[in-house]
């Protein structure tokens, strides 16, 4: 997410085939991005009226489809547009600092993380403090989280923005002002929220792992009990043995009831466990697409890799990181009930309409 590993400010456009091919690609995953998370976005957001998980993942389609879009729309200004002459100075460094600097997509794509990591913990507070998440997280509570996402996200890329882009002589141009903006911008748009979801991820792995071997070791006592309560008396039952049968009976309805709760509880289990799975498949797509790209900019920022700039390394990370873009839909295409429940929802509306 750091978006002067991207800047090429000396480079013609079209002046290598390379930049070209990663061009291609990110107007592709962004259109793709951009269709794919508005599909989503229809489709859960009648269901995210009550799901507070669901509501997030809206929130989050949304932050994606507007990142598609100014990726879509920046990356074909920046490559096959050259800056106008008749901005004037003060419209030239809009332009530098807006465009050039890439800070409307690398904003979004911390936007997103920021979404993604509430969400994590979200689902981490609902597994693991059950109880807190009934009292205590309400609706006004994802507003709240959500809010202070898309606020505090782009803060860092604001900074870099303003102060290590500039327009001089014609062109813009990236100043060196050493790592610490580069280094801070590592720290708070990818290890800060890949440390919150992995130990959110592991925290309900563990209470899920718990609450399925206890389901399932109650499932096994109630199937006990309802067969040994099944004992049918041979002969006409006597006062005493009448009142023992009623007993039984009585803690027959008993276990049928415990039966009932255990089923329940077991499907709740699945439930879970379903959306955990779901959302750990992105989290660990987020961390293949982004691994790559972050660490070989903090070790740019250190001038370990001093001409990394324009470098093939560069241009595959890049691309491989815009890749994320447009992957969360099809995790949820192939993962999530509730989305494939909701798009078959809407597919039989749209028949039925035709008809």
């Amino acid at each position: 997410m750091a978006n002067s590993s991207e800047v090429n400010d000396s480079e013609p456009s079209g002046a290598s085939v390379g930049l070209m091919v990663a061009t291609s690609f990110q107007i592709i995953f962004g259109i793709m991005g951009l269709v794919g998370n508005s599909i989503c976005f229809a489709v859960l957001r009648r269901q995210s009226r009550k799901n507070h998980t669901n509501w997030l993942i809206v929130n989050q389609c949304f932050a994606d489809i507007l990142t598609s879009l100014a990726l879509i729309l920046v990356v074909i200004q920046l490559h096959w547009f050259s800056l106008p002459p008749n901005l004037g100075y003060l419209g030239s460094q809009l332009y530098c600092r807006l465009l050039d600097s890439r800070i409307l997509i690398f904003s979004g794509f911390a936007t997103s993380s920021f979404n993604l990591t509430i969400i994590s913990v979200e689902r981490y507070v609902a597994v693991v403090h059950p109880m807190l998440y009934v009292t205590r997280v309400k609706r006004k509570t994802m507003y709240v989280l959500a809010i202070t996402a898309w606020l505090t996200a782009p803060t860092l890329q604001i900074v870099l923005a303003s102060t290590q882009f500039d327009y001089r002589d014609g062109r813009c141009v990236i100043i060196d002002r050493g790592p610490a903006v580069g280094v801070a911008l590592f720290i708070w748009e990818y290890f800060i929220p890949v440390v919150i979801m992995g130990f959110s991820f592991f925290r309900i792995a563990a209470r899920l792992y718990s609450l399925n071997r206890i389901s399932t070791e109650a499932m096994q006592d109630t199937n006990s009990s309802t067969a040994a309560n099944r004992i049918q008396p041979s002969n006409v039952p006597t006062v005493s043995e009448a009142t023992s049968t009623a007993n039984v009976s009585t803690n027959g309805s008993g276990s049928g009831q415990a039966a009932v709760n255990s089923t329940t509880q077991a499907c709740r289990n699945v439930r879970r466990r379903n959306i955990t799975i779901t959302l750990f498949i992105i989290y660990m797509t987020y961390l293949v697409c982004w691994t790559p790209n972050q660490f070989i900019f903090l070790a740019f920022n250190f001038g370990v890799l001093p001409n990394y700039i324009g470098s093939t390394g560069h241009i595959i990370t890049t691309v491989l990181a815009t890749l994320n873009i447009c992957i969360n839909p099809i995790v949820y295409a192939f993962r999530y009930k509730a989305f494939k429940k909701g798009l078959r929802n809407v597919v039989l509306r749209c028949l039925h309409l035709q008809e």
